[in-house]
This record gives C-alpha cells, sequence and structure tokens, in this order.
C-alpha cells in the first residue's frame, strides 16, 4: 500500500513536472488543483501539511534539482497553506465524518 506522501507525489507530478509549476499562471493552478483533487479521492480530506510539504519538496528535487536550495522550503509554502485550507474545508463539510 503506498504511502500518503507517495500519493500526493503520484498525483502533484504532472503540476510540478513543468518549469512554469510555481508561477501562479492559471494553467499552474488548474494543474495543482486536479492533482490535488485526485489525492482526496483517494486518500480523503484528510492530508497532513507536514506529509504534503515533505512529497513537495521531493517533487521539487525531483523535477527542479538545479533550482536553488536555499529558499525551496519558501517555494512550496504558499503552495502547501492552500492544499491545507482546502483540506480543512473538505474535512469540515464531509458528510462521511
Amino acid at each position: 500500500m503506498a504511502t500518503t506522501i507517495e500519493i500526493v507525489k503520484q498525483h502533484l507530478a504532472a503540476w510540478m513536472a513543468p518549469d512554469t509549476w510555481n508561477t501562479s499562471h492559471p494553467l499552474d493552478v488548474k494543474r495543482f488543483h486536479q492533482g490535488l483533487h485526485r489525492c482526496f479521492e483517494e486518500v480523503g480530506p484528510s492530508i497532513d501539511s507536514d506529509e504534503f510539504r515533505t512529497a513537495v519538496l521531493e517533487l521539487l528535487d525531483e523535477y527542479h534539482p538545479t533550482q536553488s536550495p536555499v529558499g525551496r522550503s519558501d517555494l512550496v509554502t504558499p503552495w502547501v497553506q492552500m492544499a491545507d485550507a482546502i483540506c480543512t474545508y473538505l474535512y469540515d463539510n464531509d458528510e462521511r465524518a
């Protein structure tokens, strides 16, 4: 069985692969939301924020290894915060809970 980190990486790879992943271009944001949606479909709306951050940082290392290591956490923080806010909203409104 895959870990949450592996599932997040699998579903967010299409978002992280392009060099524009962090530009907030509407198509990049759409890819992020689509990948996040697939994560929630698979694991439910309870993805741990630290696991999500770890997965995104690992993807960053895999797809953009030459990007400066300084500030890597700062690069992913807005995306982690967005995912956490969406996760909280979905969890709070999950009728299965």
